[in-house]
């Protein structure tokens, strides 16, 4: 359908018509192998990709040589490609949230833990006179909010994994 047609025959963007003149020129110019990806849009209006090479090929007759193109459609590797390099900065970034809320509920479990832990020594030390039963309702408060706060992190998993019921009391 394309041998021996101009560009402008085949393809109904005056913008692409244009570039692919250009490439031919810049072949002609260098008479070097060229190496394109190509954006062009179809008579239909669909865009699409093509990657091609173009070469020229000496007139037996001493006329102006023929230039010589392959193009393979490569529309659906480029948008697979395209969807890669999305995947991976979703990943990369739920990645780093994923670091920022450990770092967070490492903090958050920290607190209480270390006022259980806190309290708890000074309540079983035996030489220590000051007010216990304060010191055990600190150890209750902070036990809890510590209890409060694993449950947060398991119903958490719980929606990611699409597993969390929900259930009235």
């Amino acid at each position: 359908k394309v041998l021996g047609r101009k560009d402008e025959e085949i393809f109904s963007d005056s913008l692409d018509v244009e570039r692919f003149s250009k490439n031919d020129k810049t072949l002609m110019d260098t008479r070097e192998e060229l190496h394109v990806v190509e954006k062009f849009t179809t008579t239909n209006g669909e865009k699409r990709v093509a990657s091609s090479i173009k070469t020229l090929i000496p007139s037996s007759t001493g006329g102006l040589p023929l230039i010589l193109g392959i193009s393979w459609d490569i529309t659906e590797l480029k948008k697979t490609e395209q969807e890669l390099i999305i995947a991976k900065e979703k990943a990369e970034e739920s990645n780093r949230l994923k670091t920022a809320f450990l770092a967070n509920m490492s903090h958050e479990i920290r607190t209480p833990l270390n006022a259980i832990v806190g309290f708890s020594r000074l309540v079983v030390d035996p030489g220590y006179e000051g007010d216990k039963d304060d010191y055990c309702n600190i150890i209750e408060k902070n036990s809890e909010l510590l209890l409060c706060l694993f449950n947060d992190i398991l119903d958490l998993s719980s929606m990611e994994a699409g597993s969390l019921e929900f259930r009235k009391d």
